[in-house]
């Protein structure tokens, strides 16, 4: 399909734009060397505290990374910097390699920056990288480090998490070991839990046990992005479990 915009009724501009089909757009790509692949599954690995230079070759390129969180409460930032690229887009990725769990762009600064604060055991998050807007190419470099999170009162919050719930980083109610919402789960946890410090309602509980098929089954809340696992043993008071 060809479309041809011409001048303006002030007359000052004469343009001519020729948009062809998507799939003719993603042919083109094949003209230049994709450098990385387009999928999680193709992801290409980064150490922490390294950098990597890629390109978006045509538009519809897409390039994806890929790194591993080994430390719990550790903040991991993810820096996109721009070379020849006008603009870019990154989206940090949970480990599925689907779910979008934050995104960013550099229309306004020459850098996307995504950080996460990953608690439980090491996983592996992916990383997005692709063009703001159409007939965006050119070349940039990725970085991915890890950092201990704000936390200027020293209570094991971070002050961006104590802000967002309680407005402020010494809010009466909400320091560490209170329970702000009075819901037996004190702020502390919370936090790590992924659950929200002012609802009631939202805390990580045991919300049925059952003895179904000869087992036992456990029913319990859960929160996005978090691990969970079941101890057992067969005497309460005494062995391991």
């Amino acid at each position: 399909m060809n479309r041809t915009l011409g001048s303006l009724s002030r007359g000052v501009l004469l343009t001519v734009l020729t948009v062809g089909s998507l799939a003719n757009l993603r042919a083109r790509a094949h003209a230049f060397a994709d450098d990385y692949g387009d999928g999680a599954t193709t992801a290409q690995p980064i150490a922490i505290g390294s950098i990597r230079t890629g390109c978006i070759e045509i538009d519809v390129d897409q390039d994806w990374f890929s790194f591993c969180a080994t430390n719990s409460l550790k903040e991991y930032v993810v820096t996109v910097t721009a070379g020849t690229l006008w603009d870019s887009v990154v989206t940090l990725v949970a480990w599925d390699g689907e779910t979008g769990i934050v995104q960013t762009d550099s229309v306004l600064m020459p850098t996307s920056r995504v950080s996460r604060i990953h608690v439980g055991p090491a996983a592996t998050y992916f990383v997005h990288v692709a063009g703001f807007a159409q007939f965006t190419t050119g070349t940039y470099s990725v970085a991915v480090s890890q950092r201990n999170f704000v936390d200027q009162n020293g209570n094991n919050l971070p002050d961006a998490w104590e802000i967002e719930y309680f407005h402020g980083t010494n809010a009466p109610g909400g320091g560490s070991l209170e329970d702000w919402d009075g819901d037996g789960a004190d702020n502390l946890d919370e936090f790590r839990s992924g659950t929200d410090p002012t609802d009631t309602n939202a805390h990580l509980r045991v919300t049925d046990i059952a003895v179904r098929d000869g087992g036992t089954a456990i029913t319990w809340t859960t929160a996005p992005y978090r691990w969970y696992g079941v101890d057992a043993a067969t005497n309460l008071s005494a062995g391991k479990w």
